[in-house]
């Protein structure tokens, strides 16, 4: 039996409740939306949760809402992560997860499209209105499998880190770039490089300009300026005061000391 309209206060999603059932640590909702986009306001769950987007355009927190999911996708969300999760449109459909408080892999927001996640949360749809308790573990295990066993955020980070280091043009880069290839959310992508590496992505960023530079700057038909708009900078000064608080000098002083 549906529940009403909006916002459901005893689940915390936004739609209408069509099936719901437990299976061991998890709880799968099957619901449709049932809120226009501007009718959602932010909102978090206590326990970290996914939301299987099958029927519908999707507009998740999880990639920045740089891009709605058009297609089936799992969406990945931390406990106590504030986000306004919606269907473009208002209406779609969703399998909505509830996970342990404890279960690896959900320390970040991410989206899983890999095949067989996909594969046994659409077969969980198809069986969640029946009475095979363990058909639906067996899906449940490969859900769960496929959510814990992907890259934790931060894990992958070496390759935004690799990204960084070998790129001719690291004035080019972001932190959304770099969350990308970490597949991490942009807000987990400094503090996931300092605790690798020591060091926050935006200043490696910095400090890989500043080296290309240095390079620059032993060329003497370049000047300061069209040196500092080569590399991203606002204008003069404020390259000669990102260069001089990580060299020690003024960009000019330091050409000439190496001449």
């Amino acid at each position: 039996m549906a529940t009403a309209a909006g916002h459901n206060p005893a689940t915390g999603y936004w739609g209408l409740q069509e099936v719901d059932r437990r299976c061991g640590d998890l709880r799968f909702q099957l619901m449709e939306a049932s809120a226009p986009p501007e009718a959602v306001v932010a909102h978090g769950h206590r326990k970290p949760h996914a939301v299987f987007a099958f029927n519908g355009t999707y507009i998740s927190a999880a990639n920045d809402e740089r891009e709605p999911l058009a297609t089936a996708a799992l969406v990945i969300n931390p406990p106590d992560m504030w986000h306004r999760d919606r269907f473009a449109r208002g209406s779609g459909y969703f399998l909505a997860i509830d996970l342990p408080a404890d279960m690896p892999g959900t320390d970040c927001p991410r989206i899983l499209r890999g095949d067989e996640v996909i594969t046994a949360c659409f077969a969980i749809i198809d069986r969640l209105r029946d009475s095979e308790v363990l058909a639906l573990e067996e899906h449940g295990r490969a859900i769960v499998t496929g959510i814990s066993g992907t890259q934790r955020c931060g894990s992958r980070i070496a390759q935004a880190y690799a990204a960084i280091m070998d790129s001719h043009a690291p004035e080019e880069l972001t932190l959304a770039d770099l969350a990308q290839l970490a597949e991490c959310h942009v807000n987990y992508v400094s503090s996931a490089f300092r605790q690798r590496y020591g060091v926050s992505a935006a200043r490696l960023l910095r400090l890989r300009r500043i080296e290309r530079a240095c390079t620059l700057l032993r060329d003497e038909r370049q000047t300061l300026s069209a040196i500092a708009h080569q590399l991203g900078f606002t204008d003069q000064a404020h390259f000669t005061r990102v260069f001089t608080r990580e060299m020690g000098q003024p960009p000019g002083q330091w050409r000439g000391s190496i001449a």
